[in-house]
């Protein structure tokens, strides 16, 4: 799908596209270009920025169709998960990107903009369906696997404020940090008196309400839920008895300080008056600080992990630009450890760690990292033309190791060229190359290239890629979701055809225990065919209830021909929750 770039969101209105939220355009904007906000004081002068970078969900698989949007410009992410927002209108030490997709929460992430590109991942987390209400009636749900406990007292109203009667859908989940950190990405808060904080997370849970025909919900006013989660053991000992209650508002961009919780037999337990991202944190004094990371011949180094922590401040990540500067909010006056590393990967190995500070005043240092026999620094560089040989315009490439979708460089194309300046593992010697061209929309294949070092240029690439295998599956009611690369299929053992998202956290597996698979299978029939579950990492196992039925009408006997087939049935997931699945399978055998 093609992505649109720098896009009015007065235009919104003549693209048809399902959302879970029915926004106005005057909702949709953020509080990057709302002067009432006394809070805007603090984020500097407006500039321009550009923004690209890559929207995921459970296993870090890229979601298409996302809106994605800065203040009134948006775009779609294409079926790589991409998106470009040129020239957004941000400030100075504050940009708030948002994702909205139906079948998942809204997500975001506020970034200090730095020059050049603006590299901004988001991380989309499934809805969690925990149980169904009616108003009216007070009714308690609990999640025994994240430790969280509502208890609504049967009032609702729209988002217009006005008395909802009806069925209510209850999504309650619990996040954790590495889903924080993509998902909403900021720590940013205004306390009670309006002034700047920075959050040191404890817990963090998002308790989503709808009514009938999926439109957002809110608790009536005077009719407060009562809210329990049970604290993680390794934040217990350090956890307040009494600490600040936050919510994120999801318009500002920032959380806001609102309420108390009480620390009672391990739990923190307070009353909730709005459906909403929410957090246990202790505020703390902050300033921001940008780190330019360079080398020792005075080159920055771009794709760089930054990582910030004191004694009082979780760990944040920020990866460095092409200019090789990271920037976030920090705690002021407090000693500092910055650890350096190259990408994610390495073994997690740390390329460089100093300590810094402390700081009470918005800072920007320099640190060199020192040559590292296990880091090979790198330039790839290439023509990029669309099928009918003209340069793309319009487009990108993205450069990935292997099939680790937590590594990769991005590279947005104007002029027909591209180059890369990164760094890589001595284990490490090829990579693959996917370019995107929006003028033609198309695609090249997925090419490997071996490293030239230091130098690799790589031969013309044309986007003439159509692609011939495909797995197309549907939850619900949701949209269909295709995927039509890195599917793996084979004849051996327990061979995975895909694993799917199947929404709430659930992952389908589809696989087979003999060569000979023609006609229809059910997962009663163990020796043919298996249905595997996964949730949050969780086998579910025998103690989930499914059938699937799955009608395979061709099979793949040698290396290079298409497995073809159907399924459908239904599964119902931990929180009790019947779900329907159905499903095309056109599969090139791999192995």
């Amino acid at each position: 799908m093609k992505f649109l770039k720098t896009i009015s969101l007065s235009l919104l209105f003549i693209v048809i596209y399902s959302c879970q939220r029915d926004d106005s355009p005057s909702e949709l904007n953020s509080n990057q270009n709302n002067n009432r906000d006394p809070f805007i004081e603090n984020y500097g002068n407006q500039i321009t920025r550009t923004f690209m970078g890559r929207v995921s969900y459970s296993l870090n698989q890229p979601l298409k169709d996302v809106l994605v949007k800065i203040g009134d410009q948006f775009t779609f992410t294409d079926e790589n998960g991409i998106y470009i927002i040129e020239n957004a209108n941000v400030y100075e030490r504050f940009a708030y990107i948002t994702a909205e997709k139906e079948g998942f929460f809204h997500s975001s992430r506020t970034v200090i903009p730095t020059i050049g590109i603006n590299n901004v991942d988001i991380r989309c987390q499934s809805i969690l369906l925990i149980g169904v209400t009616t108003s009216g009636v007070q009714e308690t749900f609990e999640n025994t696997n994240h430790g969280t406990k509502i208890t609504l007292l049967g009032e609702y109203i729209n988002e217009n404020g006005s008395e909802y009667t009806g069925n209510v859908k209850v999504y309650m989940t619990r996040m954790n940090y590495d889903f924080e950190n993509l998902n909403f990405g900021t720590h940013y808060a205004s306390n009670q008196d309006n002034e700047e904080r920075l959050l040191k997370l404890f817990e963090v849970f998002r308790i989503e309400l709808q009514g009938e025909n999926g439109e957002r919900l809110n608790i009536a006013e005077g009719f407060d839920a009562e809210f329990e989660i049970t604290v993680n053991q390794n934040n217990l000992e350090d956890a307040p008895s009494l600490i600040p209650l936050w919510y994120f508002d999801e318009t500002a961009g920032y959380w806001k300080e609102e309420g108390q919780a009480s620390l009672v037999d391990g739990k923190y337990i307070t009353t909730l008056n709005k459906s909403a991202i929410w957090s246990c944190s202790v505020p703390l004094e902050t300033a921001s600080l940008c780190i330019n990371v360079i080398d020792q011949d005075g080159e920055p180094l771009e794709n760089y992990t930054v990582s910030v922590s004191s004694n009082n401040y979780d760990l944040k990540n920020e990866l460095t630009n092409m200019e090789g500067q990271a920037c976030q909010m920090i705690p002021i006056n407090e000693t500092l450890t910055v650890n350096i590393h190259s990408f994610n990967y390495c073994d997690n190995y740390y390329t460089h760690n100093e300590s810094i500070g402390s700081f009470n005043l918005d800072s920007e240092i320099t640190i060199v990292v020192p040559s590292d026999s296990e880091i090979i620094k790198e330039t790839v560089s290439g023509n990029f033309y669309s099928c009918n040989g003209n340069p793309v315009t319009d487009g990108y490439v993205l450069l990935k190791h292997g099939n680790n979708n937590d590594v990769y460089f991005l590279r947005e194309v104007t002029n027909g060229t591209f180059e890369y300046n990164i760094t890589r593992c001595t284990y490490y010697s090829n990579f693959n190359i996917l370019g995107y061209s929006n003028d033609e929309l198309e695609s090249t294949e997925l090419n490997s290239y071996n490293y030239t070092t230091p130098e690799t240029v790589i031969p013309d690439t044309y986007s003439c890629f159509q692609p011939e295998e495909y797995i197309i599956y549907q939850v619900d009611n949701h949209p269909e979701i295709r995927h039509d690369r890195y599917i793996r299929s084979g004849l051996e053992g327990h061979n995975i055809y895909h694993l799917l998202n199947l929404g709430n956290g659930a992952e389908l597996t589809i696989g087979s225990t003999l060569d000979s698979l023609e006609g229809v299978h059910t997962t009663n029939d163990g020796s043919t065919f298996f249905i595997h579950f996964d949730n949050n990492g969780d086998s579910m196992g025998g103690s989930t209830e499914y059938y699937f039925e799955i009608n395979i009408t061709n099979v793949a006997y040698n290396i290079g021909e298409f497995t073809d087939g159907t399924f459908s049935g239904y599964y119902i997931d931990g929180a009790g929750i019947n779900h329907t699945v159905s499903g095309e399978i056109h599969a090139i055998r791999d192995y």
